[in-house]
């Protein structure tokens, strides 16, 4: 653990600071940095002072000491206000206020292992909130408060293994996480509202795992990937966002599972996206399209509730030429529960796909409506305003129809 202070107080700007201190008085309008550490083991205590610059430097300065703790106090207007650089390792920095910096409020890059930002405000820079770049692996940022940045709130790039969980990011101008060619990271339990863009972006990345965050009320999509693979959103809840809840572009091979995506233009939106698991999530009330499949093929879409959409609860337009051929295969959509919906329950506009076991009720339209060239079987429809019920596949009424009910939102 950090030293405990010895008392000392004696800093001024620009201070190497060798031995733990506890601030007597404000450092107002520093030249360039603010405080740099310069031993291992050592406790900055602010003691509720403020680290003040001009616009350059760098508030607080770590570059490779290991096991500091930088607390409870204020850093505002450098270039960045903290900055933990390449070599550092347990550093702690938690109970500041970081504030109206130029690059990044707080920021690691290259910072190795068990870093932690931990119960602070970060609000109100240039840049981001928090960045994590350049090969930063293990690190937790967590409860902390992150809002009103004018890029993003927290930006990862290149870095991986990191934690980011129990935040509230919010308000900030472009994403409130954005994840740039950086792999096996972990969003978790984050309350995410009013970004100016997508509220968690995944960009070139593989392996993340995006669980139990709710988003709300984000510029675009609730969440985007494009060119990712391999990641998993598990029981986030997204809801009335300026597009659809999550939007997967020439994205390949991840999961979405057990998420609730409602009240978006769209709830589930998949455009040249092959191979990935649609399981188990509730897409109700959504102004477009419940899961909306374009170009993309070889998806398990199956045992989602797709209830009370303004369009189709389940919509497919992606051709799949060759059933057979494992590059160009159809759409696996089982077990489903597509009802109340304002056209159609599931609507296939394409062949080759399969249509299999769903229940399709009281939609305005077609309980169930495909092409030639669609696989079905035991497929349920009833109540539909289409007097068939179904069409281009055989559906049984609900006499035969599976035990469990449609929910409406």
């Amino acid at each position: 653990a950090p030293a405990s202070s010895n008392g000392d107080t004696s800093a001024a700007c620009g201070k190497v600071i060798k031995r733990s201190i506890t601030l007597a008085n404000d450092l107002l309008e520093c030249p360039a940095d603010g405080l740099v550490v310069g031993a291992n083991g050592i406790t900055i205590n602010l003691n509720g002072k403020i680290v003040d610059g001009v616009s350059f430097g760098v508030g607080i300065r770590n570059d490779g000491y290991d096991g500091v703790a930088i607390r409870n106090g204020t850093v505002q207007d450098f270039d960045y206000g903290v900055q933990l650089n390449p070599g550092t390792r347990r550093n702690l920095v938690t109970k500041l206020t970081v504030s109206r910096n130029e690059l990044a409020g707080i920021q690691l890059s290259n910072a190795d292992v068990q870093n932690r930002i931990t119960n602070s405000i970060v609000e109100l820079q240039s840049g981001d909130g928090v960045a994590v770049i350049n090969g930063s692996s293990g690190n937790r940022v967590f409860r902390n408060t992150i809002r009103g940045n004018k890029n993003n709130g927290v930006f990862l790039q290149r870095s991986f293994g990191n934690r980011i969980a129990r935040n509230g990011i919010t308000g900030n101008s472009n994403r409130n996480v954005s994840i740039e060619i950086a792999h096996r990271n972990a969003v978790l339990e984050n309350t995410l509202s009013g970004s100016g863009d997508s509220a968690v972006e995944i960009t070139s990345s593989n392996s993340n795992t995006i669980a139990r965050n709710t988003v709300s009320a984000s510029g675009d999509a609730g969440f985007v990937l494009t060119h990712s693979w391999g990641n998993r959103l598990l029981g986030n809840r997204s809801t009335t966002n300026s597009d659809a809840g999550a939007f997967l572009q020439y994205s390949t091979k991840n999961t979405l599972r057990g998420n609730t995506f409602n009240r978006n233009p769209a709830g589930i939106d998949l455009n040249h996206s092959n191979s990935n698991v649609i399981a188990s999530n509730t897409v109700n009330a959504n102004t477009g399209n419940g899961i909306n499949l374009e170009d993309s093929n070889g998806n398990r879409i199956q045992r989602n509730r797709a209830n009370g959409n303004n369009a189709a609860g389940i919509y497919v337009l992606s051709e799949a030429l060759e059933v057979g051929d494992r590059a160009v295969r159809g759409n696996v959509i089982r077990w489903n529960n597509a009802s109340l919906n304002g056209v159609g329950g599931v609507e296939v506009a394409s062949a080759g796909h399969t249509i299999q076991n769903n229940t399709a009720s009281n939609n305005n339209g077609w309980g169930i409506s495909t092409v030639a060239g669609t696989i079905g079987g035991k497929n349920w429809a009833w109540g539909n305003a289409e007097f068939a019920q179904c069409y281009g596949v055989v559906c049984a009424l609900q006499g035969n129809a599976p035990k469990r009910k449609p929910k409406k939102d």
